[in-house]
């Protein structure tokens, strides 16, 4: 007999059915098929909620009209939501089944969540049917639990099959047909769930069987809140229209106190001993965010997952898939914290990562769960981002050949992009997006435009960089000294500001210096200036990242001369200091320190031993040194 074990995730399938909706055009059929009958504070508030991110997708499974045309026909309402509620769960059903080699007689359990309508038989029984389940298996519907309902699914599922003494698998099953919910009276109260609300559909397979594991669960918490103002929080209404969902101004208040009530029970069973000793101790609350590598948090708005980030001190990218869940599905009610799991997977987390995963809603109810990675993958490649600062020529150009080879979405950023009439090769499949680094205001606008199109940053490669003609001081411009340091030093300190909130779990920051930032030269200072300043700022910002617990390294790599056409314009104006190496030299190092191609390496900050044995020579003998360098 096959041993059990404690139950795991081993399958995690989302579906993408539906028709594709922007806010924008919500909006506009909204404005066309109902505003004459709206008072004018329901047009503003539909204006408002809509408009405001008019490019936030939501996909439903009818059209606009056919919905409209249901809102008042009780017979019809529920026709729809079974067809659309069934169709959803078998395909979520079946794509489970095959991520992981499953057939109907493989099924023990089956725990599906639903509230936007009932049936009967319930939809378990109809999607049992349908599969051609075994006729022995353990069924429970989960209701009227909301956003809430799919951690806990989950939950009940762990439960049921710890309970079992012989392996079993679950199938968890969880969609909201929340067109069934819409509601196309003029008054404000369904105004909230019209604009809010997706459709989709997850299903998550669950283990106790020897076979390896997409996660384990480490831990899990569930806390119900039913003071009056949390069970008015979130809550179904019925009116002339039929029932809609109707969401209270007091949710992030009642929200915060439940979020807080979860955690004081869930944190102290994955925290390490010496933590918990250390608290009492000191009485200190531990940093306990940093005992967690990757969080899947429910995106029921914008406004809500700021609340968690400001709350639990996270960076952008830390909750990115679940801001990129919002933006690109709407809030899909229970299903959606699985969509959040899905993007994650979809970034290939390391075997032994902690995920915490929490949902909450009507009741007021708060779920949670701790997962491990386990050695199983969905995705074949991990989908990793990279922005390459100054990526139209020299190493930047090289860099971003190479990343986009491997498989990386790499964002350029550029003024020549921003040039008509610039004249630079383009590389198919990159993303080109202009980008000022020395001009604050663009710096932003770049690093928002790659937020909204990643959700989150692996590498991040800076080699924009200018190089004066060489000239003594005294000599040189007060312009060219400016426009170098504006560019090599306040500008990489302004893109990677802006970029370090959007980096991800273990990302790279890898700054090109120079072997002038290391030792000087005679007729550049403004330009040994900018790139030495440019070190001591990488090294102060290890330091802070180290503190902070963010997982992202800084690397600095210190060439010197290459053959670029940067250099070619150094030349122009007399000999180089030393022989030039080629641009793929340097992007060689680059490729090891993100594990390009094989496995990452800290790297060595010279790029050829050469320029390393350079830099020693200036360190141990700077005196010397300096006098060679002004008799040249």
């Amino acid at each position: 007999m096959m041993r059990k074990r404690q139950p795991a995730i081993t399958g995690v399938f989302c579906t993408d059915l539906g028709e594709e909706f922007t806010s924008e055009q919500v909006y506009e059929k909204t404005e066309k098929y109902l505003f004459e009958r709206m008072p004018e504070e329901t047009k503003e508030l539909y204006g408002k909620l809509l408009l405001r991110t008019p490019d936030r997708v939501r996909k439903m499974m009818r059209s606009y009209e056919d919905i409209l045309s249901t809102t008042e026909d009780g017979e019809a309402r529920q026709r729809e939501f079974e067809r659309v509620a069934l169709t959803l769960l078998e395909a979520a059903a079946r794509g489970a089944m095959e991520q992981c080699g499953l057939g109907p007689e493989d099924i023990d359990i089956i725990v599906c969540n639903y509230m936007a309508g009932q049936t009967l038989p319930s939809l378990t029984a109809h999607v049992a049917g349908a599969l051609g389940l075994r006729n022995d298996i353990y069924t429970v519907n989960i209701g009227d639990m909301g956003c809430s309902a799919g951690v806990a699914s989950l939950d009940m599922a762990v439960r049921l099959l710890r309970d079992e003494k012989k392996p079993k698998r679950a199938l968890v099953l969880s969609t909201e047909p929340v067109s069934n919910l819409f509601r196309a009276s003029g008054d404000t109260g369904g105004v909230v769930g019209n604009t809010l609300f997706g459709e989709g559909s997850a299903a998550v397979i669950l283990s106790t069987h020897r076979e390896p594991a997409l996660y384990t669960i480490e831990a899990q918490q569930r806390i119900h809140a039913t003071d009056p103002d949390s069970l008015d929080a979130i809550k179904t209404v019925w009116g002339e229209g039929g029932p809609t969902i109707q969401l209270s101004q007091e949710i992030p208040k009642v929200a915060g106190k439940a979020v807080a009530a979860n955690l004081k029970r869930l944190v102290p069973k994955f925290l390490r001993k010496r933590d918990k000793l250390k608290y009492l101790v000191t009485k200190k609350t531990p940093r306990w965010q940093k005992r967690i590598d990757r969080w899947a948090l429910h995106p029921g708005g914008y406004s809500i997952l700021k609340g968690m980030q400001g709350e639990f001190r996270l960076a952008d990218a830390d909750i990115g898939p679940s801001y990129q869940v919002f933006h690109e599905r709407s809030n899909m009610s229970s299903p959606s914290i699985m969509y959040v799991l899905d993007n994650i997977e979809k970034q290939r987390p390391e075997p032994g990562e902690r995920v915490l995963m929490m949902s909450f809603g009507s009741g007021f109810q708060v779920n949670s769960l701790v997962l491990r990675k386990g050695p199983r993958h969905v995705y074949p490649e991990a989908r990793r981002s990279a922005i390459v600062a100054g990526g139209t020529s020299g190493i930047g150009l090289d860099a971003a050949k190479r990343l986009v080879a491997e498989g990386y979405r790499v964002f350029i950023g550029s003024r020549r992009v921003g040039d008509a009439d610039a004249d630079y090769e383009r590389i198919e499949g990159a993303t080109y997006l202009p980008l000022d680094i020395a001009d604050a205001a663009s710096v932003e606008a770049f690093v928002d435009a790659v937020w909204r199109q990643s959700y989150g940053v692996d590498a991040l490669v800076v080699s924009s960089g200018v190089a004066p003609t060489p000239a003594l001081q005294g000599a040189q411009s007060s312009e060219d000294i400016d426009r170098t340091v504006q560019t090599n030093l306040s500008g990489a300190m302004m893109l990677v500001n802006a970029t370090v909130p959007k980096m991800r779990v273990k990302g790279k920051i890898i700054l090109i210096n120079s072997i002038l930032g290391q030792i000087p030269l005679m007729g550049n200072a403004a330009y040994c200036a900018s790139k030495a300043g440019l070190r001591h700022f990488a090294e102060s910002l290890e330091v802070e990242l180290k503190r902070a617990g963010r997982g992202v390294e800084v690397h600095s790599l210190f060439p010197a001369y290459v053959k670029t056409p940067m250099l070619e314009q150094v030349q122009a104006s007399g000999k180089t200091f030393l022989k030039p190496v080629a641009p793929a030299v340097v992007t060689q190092s680059i490729a090891q320190l993100l594990g390009v191609g094989g496995r990452a390496s800290n790297g060595d900050p010279f790029v050829v031993p050469r320029d390393k044995v350079v830099a020693g020579l200036y360190r141990r003998l700077p005196r010397t040194f300096k006098s060679a360098l002004a008799s040249l």
